[in-house]
């Protein structure tokens, strides 16, 4: 589960990067998705530092 959780977020980047250069999405026609993503991405980046501590890793 850890793993899985290390890529997740590993993958999540390069989606996230692609977002913020993709010439399409009329800069934040998407603000919404953006703020969302950036929650989502704190919210499993919190889970894997909580993780870490658990595993007393930190």
């Amino acid at each position: 589960a850890f793993e899985e959780t290390l890529s997740g977020v590993l993958l999540d980047i390069p989606t996230f990067v692609k977002s913020l250069k993709s010439p399409n999405d009329l800069v934040f026609t998407k603000t919404a998705d953006f703020s969302q993503m950036l929650v989502a991405f704190r919210g499993t980046w919190s889970e894997y530092k909580q993780r870490l501590r658990e595993q007393g890793i930190e």
